[in-house]
């Protein structure tokens, strides 16, 4: 169900069903990685419409759901040189709708890493992204096709000075170019500085500070220059393995922001979160979660901080055929720097699904979803 502060009162999504044939050429020590798979899809409401809604698309068809084969093809390679792992991945997916063939598109998506190490002491990880995708119906619901270009780099260090205490350092860059939405590009630059600590029962402790820089790429009402903002983020987080079989994650921490068009004036907002993982049986496994935290990229008329919670349960029926089943509660809702709250959104999604897996390579799922 979707739920907004002005029009908006019912959504409903059903997938009624996802049949899939998936193909892993691999092991998991293989040097080389290959996969395949082919997915039917039916979506009752694919533009996340509200009720009584149209656009430009429905209205052609005179339909809101629509039926979808998604194929893609991918793999990924890692070389290990001494202590050095370098590894390239990539996807590329194709979605074919039966009746909204004008939404048809390719995407895809590629990564060249180098997993490094010096010494005992130091190691980390550099890499660089790229992909190509169609943006959310839930940021676009008019039936505009918007495709984002995405590129990012990042690199992260660890010094490992003492047997439980370690110092951090990061760095990354993301650019987001839209087709369409123009206005919505943007980038973002970051850097951290941080300290770990893992106990001796197996418990890690690590205390970070973030600076980031939101930089918009075109004109908006205000210059380019005066639409971003900059961000500091203080952030703790726990990994606390209870027992054997059951983990519980901890975040929490202080964002303070400031719109580069209003300096003079500073938001301070908590977030955080805190989920476990418990596995009850061989063959039944829980977890659960809630949480608040900023959305990285938006359209640029404030910052989304989105709300979520969710359970899932899942339950290995046979060596073969499993269950699972999640709910999911995600509210948006739109901040500034001056303090107001504008638009909010509440979405709820609750999904069934079953698999069945014949042999190792090949598996078969039933996909039930509601929103």
């Amino acid at each position: 169900m979707l739920k907004a502060s002005l029009s908006i009162n019912q959504l409903w999504l059903f997938t009624a069903m996802v049949t899939s044939f998936c193909f892993a050429a691999y092991d998991a020590d293989d040097t080389l990685k290959l996969n395949a798979a082919i997915d039917y899809r039916y979506d009752d409401n694919v533009f996340l419409l509200p009720n009584s809604s149209s656009n430009s698309i429905t209205r052609e068809y005179g339909q809101r759901g629509d039926s979808s084969i998604v194929a893609s093809v991918g793999g990924r390679i890692d070389v290990p040189l001494s202590r050095q792992v370098l590894y390239v991945a990539a996807n590329a997916a194709r979605q074919q709708y039966l009746k909204f063939d004008e939404l048809n598109y390719t995407s895809w998506n590629g990564q060249l890493g180098w997993k490094w190490q010096v010494g005992s002491q130091f190691s980390g990880d550099l890499n660089a992204r790229a992909s190509y995708s169609m943006n959310s119906f839930e940021d676009v619901r008019n039936g505009i096709i918007d495709m984002i270009n995405d590129n990012s780099a990042s690199w992260n260090g660890n010094w490992l000075f003492s047997s439980n205490w370690a110092l951090l350092a990061n760095i990354g860059y993301d650019e987001q170019t839209h087709s369409d939405l123009k206005y919505q590009d943007a980038r973002v630059v970051n850097y951290g500085l941080g300290v770990r600590f893992n106990t001796d029962k197996g418990s890690v402790i690590s205390l970070i500070h973030q600076w980031q820089d939101y930089s918009y790429l075109r004109n908006l009402f205000l210059p380019a220059d005066k639409r971003g903002y900059h961000e500091q983020n203080t952030r703790l987080s726990l990994l606390w393995p209870v027992t054997a079989n059951l983990n519980l994650t901890a975040n929490a921490g202080l964002s303070s922001w400031k719109s580069k068009a209003d300096t003079a004036s500073t938001e301070s907002k908590p977030q955080g979160d805190i989920g476990f993982n418990w596995q009850i049986t061989d063959k039944t496994k829980v977890s659960a979660g809630v949480g608040q935290n900023f959305e990285q990229f938006n359209d640029g008329a404030g910052r989304n901080l989105e709300r979520t919670a969710y359970f899932s349960s899942g339950w290995a029926m046979t060596e073969k055929l499993s269950w699972l089943f999640n709910f999911n509660y995600r509210q948006q809702e739109r901040e500034s720097t001056l303090g107001i709250n504008g638009r909010k959104q509440n979405y709820n999604t609750t999904r069934l699904s079953a698999a069945y897996r014949p042999i190792r390579s090949v598996y078969l799922s039933i996909l039930i979803s509601n929103i």
